[in-house]
């Protein structure tokens, strides 16, 4: 079996990366290499690696985003040939590692996305997120369609092909660098590879501000996403389809619940705040073009 390495980028939640690091070491075929980068927390990670054992390393480095973080994580992974991403409020099923890395196959073309699921089934707001990531990944079908994309929270790659390809765009400060890295592998004639046996749950707790500001930042990550697509020539990528909007609108209703309005009610929020990001990008997109033109 080819060697593995799991890399987590963290930033200040000492108890969502102890639950973590807890869940890898109960991994099936483990204890698997853990490469923990501490993304600048004011308050160093380093114990809470050092006592989830001697197959946990830790990296710090100042302040420099989730992509950057990810990108460390795999340039310090060592030997390992294949990297398995997942997050510090996310803990992964016995049987994770091993659905990602026999799907992967040694495949260095594949890029292998798992399932991820709510783990907080009491906050509505982490519900809604979720919702909207399950609709998509079920509207892409086979993965081949060109935005398709897997989330960083659950993925395995082959490192060098990774490193190959830049890694993450550590241009992103917020949102979209998987998106963005997605679109890349396949342009480089990569496949995504989706195994939705491989399974995390995700523990993100929202209130209703953060749930807005989640969005919005989306929204400002899509926008910078979509210019940077068209730069590359692909030309036409929009904000969405209308269809797809109200499918996703309709979706809670089709499966009974007494939350299905609610969350639908949630939906149509996240989606204005992600419009308004998006336009909010494209603004200081276009204001700033007049000065990159006059410093060319």
């Amino acid at each position: 079996m080819s060697r593995a390495a799991i890399v987590v980028a963290t930033y200040n939640r000492p108890q969502h990366l102890r639950d973590c690091l807890a869940a890898l070491a109960q991994l099936e075929g483990g204890p698997y290499r853990v490469v923990v980068v501490d993304d600048g927390s004011p308050q160093s990670m380093a114990p809470i690696c050092a006592a989830a054992g001697p197959h946990v390393t830790m990296i710090r480095q100042v302040n420099a985003g989730p992509a950057a973080a990810r990108n460390r994580g795999v340039r310090e992974a060592g030997d390992a040939e294949i990297i398995l991403f997942t997050d510090d409020d996310c803990r992964p099923s016995p049987d994770w590692a091993a659905k990602l890395i026999v799907a992967h196959g040694g495949k260095d073309d594949r890029l292998v996305g798992g399932c991820v699921v709510n783990g907080l089934e009491r906050n509505a707001f982490s519900g809604a997120s979720q919702a909207i990531l399950t609709y998509s990944y079920g509207q892409f079908a086979d993965f081949s369609e060109r935005l398709s994309f897997f989330t960083t929270n659950n993925l395995c790659v082959a490192r060098a092909r990774f490193l190959d390809l830049g890694g993450f765009d550590e241009r992103y400060g917020f949102a979209s660098e998987d998106r963005d890295f997605s679109f890349r592998w396949k342009r480089a004639g990569g496949h995504l590879v989706y195994q939705p046996q491989a399974i995390v749950s995700h523990l993100h707790r929202l209130g209703f501000s953060g749930f807005l500001r989640q969005h919005y930042a989306y929204g400002r990550g899509a926008r910078r996403f979509h210019e940077r697509v068209a730069q590359s020539g692909d030309a036409g990528v929009k904000l969405g389809r209308a269809g797809f909007y109200a499918g996703l609108l309709l979706h809670p209703l089709k499966r009974p619940s007494p939350h299905a309005a609610l969350r639908t009610g949630l939906i149509g929020i996240a989606h204005a705040a992600l419009a308004a990001g998006y336009l909010r990008e494209m603004r200081a997109s276009n204001r700033a073009q007049p000065q990159d033109i006059n410093n060319r």
